[in-house]
């Protein structure tokens, strides 16, 4: 068996910013869970319909650029490399551990067996920590997990190959070799919570996704359209299953984000991040309220609870668009 020395697998909310943080650590660098989601601008939204899929309605609050976004922020290249021959990218990551550096990888959840679901979700990210090729096995630090998952390398192979939404796999890796990190981090944190307000208030361009407060905003317009849906009960139970229970760390990411922005007034002192922490608190409070209704929604006879679900993301895009333009006072 071969094992990154010196790795530590420290649990936590979300999986991108979980193996962001063991990667860091790893690395020597004392940074916390929250501090690696909000200098990776982790919160996100988009909302998209997907015909011939299920759940045909998608609405989904992370950053899909998070993992770049928090290197770029740093300073430091990085890339997801693809290989569509599932060898060459296993032997890509086999001999990265063979020089003890980490890989990040992206997965299908329902291809790794310790999570028992039967519901596809691609673009989980896992950390490489070793492998035992005689016993045919990869070791992954995963998120919430306490210890390493030993998981058959022919699982890995399936989890890393996945045309499932919301972000289809073609065995995308990252070798993260050593890097350093700026001893005054104020100038990132600061970069990265104006560039997080400026791109949930004009999001890229992710058509045929709606996204950012905008996004927001068309999907409380939009909401009732779910209920016409063949599918309306799924959707209703995977948007509170997004929301507040999949690595979101509730109150989909908001919670989290709140957390981070009480860690960096302490790095940024005077610069009004503790009030602008209870904001995003109040704010992942009702991204709460939303995904228990929806939870309700989903068990009913009928789909009778849309409208009430779009005129509570109409008060969740207005506190989000409040907390934006409040915290374009950092810059």
């Amino acid at each position: 068996m071969r094992l990154l020395e010196g790795f530590t697998h420290y649990p936590g909310a979300h999986c991108g910013s979980t193996a962001l943080n063991n990667v860091a650590r790893f690395y020597g660098h004392p940074l916390t869970e929250p501090l690696c989601f909000g200098i990776a601008e982790g919160m996100g939204f988009m909302t998209i319909v997907l015909p011939g899929r299920s759940p045909t309605h998608l609405a989904m609050g992370r950053n899909p650029l998070l993992e770049e976004r928090f290197f770029h922020n740093l300073e430091i290249p990085f890339h997801w490399t693809q290989l569509e021959d599932p060898g060459a990218a296993w032997r890509a990551a086999r001999e990265a551990i063979d020089r003890n550096v980490p890989v990040l990888l992206r997965t299908d959840l329902h291809h790794l067996p310790y999570y028992h679901t039967k519901t596809h979700f691609s673009g989980h990210v896992v950390v490489l920590a070793g492998y035992d090729e005689p016993a045919g096995k990869a070791i992954l630090s995963d998120t919430h997990f306490e210890t390493l998952q030993a998981i058959d390398l022919e699982d890995l192979a399936r989890a890393r190959r996945s045309p499932h939404p919301p972000h289809p796999l073609q065995n995308h890796f990252v070798v993260v070799e050593p890097f350093t990190i700026p001893d005054d981090l104020a100038p990132v944190l600061r970069k990265a919570i104006t560039h997080q307000v400026k791109s949930m208030l004009e999001p890229p361009d992710f058509a045929p996704a709606k996204a950012g407060v905008p996004g927001m905003e068309h999907l409380a317009r939009t909401f009732e359209e779910w209920a016409v849906a063949s599918d309306w009960s799924w959707c209703a139970r995977f948007a509170y299953q997004i929301i507040e229970r999949r690595g979101t760390g509730g109150g989909n990411f908001r919670r989290l984000y709140a957390r981070f922005l009480a860690e960096a007034d302490r790095l940024l002192p005077g610069r009004g991040l503790g009030d602008l922490s209870a904001r995003m608190a109040a704010v992942a409070d009702r991204w709460t309220d939303l995904a228990t209704h929806l939870k309700g929604v989903s068990e009913a006879a009928e789909p009778s609870g849309f409208r009430e679900a779009g005129d509570r993301m109409a008060e969740i895009a207005a506190g989000e668009r409040a907390y934006y333009t409040a915290a374009l006072d950092l810059e």
